[in-house]
């Protein structure tokens, strides 16, 4: 008995499980059903949207390839998160790779935007010689705001490849940590949403967390860097849809598992709080 409860602890209640997709859709209202076809008809709108104005982009701006390729997929951000919520919306057992395939491309998408700075300028070189002379404080959001001790730092070539490699990181770690969240939930070990120390997920989410918030920290001040020198290309506008997606990403599971342990949405037939919060 002992041994059932504690196996029953770690890897989560039979209620958590997610259902079928054919289960999934039978036990929602007509309500519900009407607001997943609304949601769809959004992701496609997003998509002709993103197609449209990457068509505008490739074809009519008229700056190199590569800057024109990485704002490319930095706009698909968009069109990948939007279509990867709609599959886990519509398949709840998908949650997790879902999850998965919009942290991989998050990653990338804040890795490329550090890498278009270096574009807009005409290279690390140029960058170097365009930012003599100027420095960036470390006291600095998200996570270092707090410590005025902190000081400002002289803009040279290490410690731009400091800055770059706080980003880097994310492009190299949250892949991997998802990836062993897949398997960990493949194997039983990783429930979605649970707050048990024996349960996976509070390692992996907060591993992600603090990878995804070092990111963001790395990006806000190669952000702040080349605001000034780079005001005329409205580079403000990138950076703002970024740290936004990122936040609200490294926030959302914390958020639905709070509102799921208090029983919000409460328990319907086969869809238990914790589920509902993820799915619906």
């Amino acid at each position: 008995m002992h041994n059932n409860e504690s196996a029953g602890t770690r890897h989560g209640g039979l209620d958590d499980m997610p259902p079928l997709s054919s289960d999934y859709f039978h036990a929602l209202s007509l309500t519900e059903k009407a607001v997943v076809v609304f949601c769809g008809v959004l992701v496609v709108f997003t998509v002709c949207l993103f197609i449209e104005k990457s068509m505008y982009v490739l074809w009519r701006y008229d700056t190199p390839k590569p800057v024109r390729f990485k704002s490319v997929q930095i706009l698909g951000i968009y069109p990948a998160m939007s279509l990867c919520a709609f599959l886990g919306l519509c398949v709840p057992r998908s949650v997790t790779l879902c999850h998965f395939a919009s942290l991989c491309y998050l990653a990338m998408a804040m890795y490329n935007f550090v890498m278009l700075i270096d574009q807009y300028f005409g290279g690390k070189h140029r960058v170097l010689s365009t930012m003599k002379g100027t420095s960036v404080s470390l006291r600095s959001p998200p996570i270092c705001c707090c410590f005025y001790c902190l000081p400002s730092v002289e803009v040279n070539g290490k410690n731009l490849r400091y800055l770059k490699l706080l980003v880097l990181q994310g492009v190299i770690l949250q892949p991997l940590i998802g990836f062993l969240g897949v398997v960990l939930w493949l194997d039983g070990r990783l429930t979605l949403g649970s707050t048990n120390l024996w349960n996976a997920n509070v390692h992996v989410t907060y591993l992600i967390t603090i990878s995804t918030l070092t990111s963001v920290y790395g990006l806000v001040l190669c952000y702040q860097t080349s605001r000034e020198a780079l005001s005329p290309l409205d580079i403000g506008s990138k950076y703002a849809v970024l740290q936004m997606i990122a936040v609200l990403f490294s926030v959302q599971d914390a958020v639905f598992t709070i509102i799921a342990k208090i029983g919000v949405p409460s328990q319907r037939g086969i869809l238990s709080p914790m589920v509902r919060s993820f799915s619906t």
